[in-house]
């Protein structure tokens, strides 16, 4: 029994609280179909990219006062890419030469872009796949 002060239902739309059964079989019929391996894949995989986005802004902060003050256009949309691709936890589509760009610049930031680039490309082969980036 609702609440009295809950708000009644919307056409279309259930009660604020309800619950649904779904797939009516005992836990022990389903316990089998477990899979420990599958879910402590997923959790490193999750573990990684949360530590590889925390990473990358720390780095776009290292990577933002390289890109003021520059002469050369160019060098500063590709510093400017670069700083968006980190801060969304892609990776550059040529790491090397992203890598070369910092360095001539500020070798420590590109050290900790190099260090970054490896991960971010070890998560990469880890899952066979790009993962996308983060949204808004």
């Amino acid at each position: 029994m609702p609440a009295p002060d809950a708000p009644g239902p919307r056409p279309g739309r259930p009660r604020e609280a309800f619950v649904l059964r779904t797939a009516g079989l005992p836990v022990e019929t389903v316990r089998p179909l477990r899979a420990p391996g599958a879910r402590r894949w997923a959790d490193d995989v999750l573990d990684a990219a949360a530590r590889l986005t925390a990473d990358g802004e720390a780095l776009g902060d290292l990577l933002h006062p390289l890109i003021g003050g520059l002469e050369d256009e160019a060098e500063r949309r590709a510093l400017l890419k670069l700083r968006r691709e980190v801060f969304n936890n892609r990776l550059p589509k040529d790491p090397e030469a992203a890598r070369a760009l910092v360095a001539a610049r500020d070798p420590r930031t590109a050290e900790a872009l190099a260090g970054w680039l490896e991960r971010r490309a070890a998560l990469g082969a880890f899952t066979g796949r790009t993962l996308p980036a983060r949204r808004g």
